[in-house]
C-alpha cells in the first residue's frame, strides 16, 4: 500500500530553515556560555602552569568554537531549499 505525502504548509521551507537557525543559535549560546565559564575560571586569580594552560584552552576554544553553527545552519538551509526546488521541478 503506497501513500501520497503532501506538504500542506504554505511556507514549509521557511519554517524548517527558521528552526535550523533557532537550534544553531541555541547551540552557539551553550558553547559561548561554556567558554565564558572556562575563561572566568582561568581569570579567577589562579596561578601556575595549570592556570596558564586553562587560559590557553579558553582562548583556543573561543577561536575554534565561537559561532560554529552558523556555517552549518546556512548549509542546511541551502540543502532544504534545493530539496524543495528539486521536488517542484520533478512535479512539473
Amino acid at each position: 500500500m503506497t501513500k501520497d505525502i503532501i506538504i500542506q504548509e504554505e511556507n514549509y521551507t521557511g519554517t524548517i530553515n527558521e528552526r535550523y537557525r533557532e537550534v544553531g543559535q541555541e547551540l552557539d549560546a551553550i558553547v559561548t556560555e561554556y567558554i565564558k565559564i572556562v575563561t572566568d575560571l582561568a581569570n579567577s586569580g589562579m596561578d601556575g602552569e595549570t592556570a596558564e594552560k586553562l587560559k590557553g584552552f579558553a582562548e583556543e576554544a573561543g577561536q575554534l568554537l565561537g559561532n560554529m553553527m552558523q556555517p552549518a545552519v546556512v548549509e542546511c538551509a541551502g540543502k532544504q531549499i534545493n530539496f524543495i526546488s528539486d521536488i517542484e521541478t520533478e512535479d512539473q
